[in-house]
């Protein structure tokens, strides 16, 4: 079975494309986890962002037995809001990049992980930016390039470590393209 993570800027697709894969994949379960990219929510401490997502990876090695599992979102974009400062200031974000990239390493041996970004240019993000007012917090074009940069350093430094990652510029391409590209490998 395969663990799909989908990952990138705000207004990149992930959402879009998380939903059209689940329901063109045979046994899919789909995880869609919203950033914790504030310090008035929930997860304030940094041992339960920790927790929080080493619980999603367990349920993922649980279930890919059985099951192919799309998150939509996961560690990787707290790391992302770590490196861009949004995170609270005892956050341990080298530390649990590590840790949880190692948890998601050992899932590389029981099942195929495979994490894909989405990129997409400039005017595209302007047009999704301003379609998508349900957001809880207002995003700014400027933060979803910042954010798509770091998503690509971070991209490269899981090749380096050996992951199957996948850069998809979806700027031009329909949904039914990219979830084409996705599945076929």
């Amino acid at each position: 079975m395969k663990l799909l993570i989908i990952e990138g800027c705000i207004g990149s697709g992930k959402s879009t494309l998380a939903n059209e894969l689940r329901e063109k994949m045979k046994h899919a379960q789909l995880l869609s986890l919203s950033s914790l990219d504030s310090t008035k929510y929930v997860f304030r401490e940094d041992d339960q962002y920790l927790f929080f997502h080493e619980t999603v990876l367990e349920f993922c090695r649980r279930n890919l037995g059985n099951s192919n599992i799309i998150l939509c979102r996961s560690y990787l974009s707290d790391y992302i809001y770590y490196k861009l400062n949004h995170k609270p200031s005892d956050y341990e974000g080298e530390l649990n990049y590590k840790i949880l990239s190692g948890k998601l390493k050992e899932l590389t041996e029981i099942a195929t992980v495979e994490i894909i970004i989405l990129i997409t240019n400039e005017e595209e993000l302007k047009t999704r930016l301003n379609r998508d007012k349900f957001q809880l917090i207002e995003h700014t074009v400027e933060e979803a390039i910042a954010q798509q940069e770091e998503y690509l350093k971070v991209g490269e430094d899981l090749k380096q470590k050996g992951f199957n990652v996948r850069i998809i510029d979806n700027s031009t391409s329909t949904v039914d393209e990219v979830v084409d590209m996705v599945m076929k490998g």
